[in-house]
């Protein structure tokens, strides 16, 4: 490791996923809408004309903005709220440390970034990341499991951790598979 490199600690902002969410993409919402419009275009007899060109129009402008909005964001299903820290010697979360002596297994996953373009096997989206599929998980010496999700800014934002992950390696947290892994199969490389 080379000795040059600041040990400081590394923060990021932290996610906190919605327990339970339904996640309707947006081609399923197009075709529901669209077998909507047609079915009371059938359904309703012609006494009800005003009512249907009502519901026409309001779909066909429904299903503009979907179709315009497409490329955009993926929906975030939770919130950004707190931060995590990574240190020499401990991970804090929000006010909680733990420290590096008390974890026993550790596993850092790097997954996405803000503004990294993803898409949906299946859907007619191009989307955009928000970066909050990253998550550290360990368990502690009392045996108890912690996941937490945090959120990397740009593509070269995981590289902060690298001195830091060096450490947690030399420490014997993280293993050799796991700090290989994370250099070589990392999407930002």
């Amino acid at each position: 490791m080379p000795t040059n490199l600041p040990l400081d600690k590394v923060t990021y902002v932290r996610f906190e996923p919605y327990n339970k969410c339904i996640k309707v993409d947006r081609s399923v919402l197009l075709l529901c809408l669209g077998a909507i419009g047609l079915l009371t275009q059938y359904i309703l007899d012609e006494k009800y004309e005003m009512i249907r060109l009502a519901i026409s129009i309001s779909l066909c402008i429904s299903i503009f903005v979907l179709f315009i909005t497409k490329f955009g964001y993926k929906p975030l299903y939770g919130t950004l709220r707190g931060e995590i820290a990574f240190d020499i010697d401990k991970i804090s979360v929000d006010e909680k440390n733990f420290n590096l002596d008390t974890i026993l297994l550790l596993d850092i996953c790097l997954i996405d970034y803000y503004g990294e373009q993803v898409s949906t096997a299946g859907s007619i989206n191009r989307m955009f990341s928000r970066g909050v599929g990253n998550y550290v998980q360990f368990t502690t010496n009392s045996n108890e499991e912690y996941r937490f999700y945090f959120q990397l800014k740009n593509e070269k934002d995981y590289k902060k951790l690298d001195p830091i992950l060096d450490v947690y390696y030399n420490q014997k947290k993280i293993t050799f598979k796991n700090r290989y892994e994370l250099q070589r199969t990392n999407l930002f490389s």
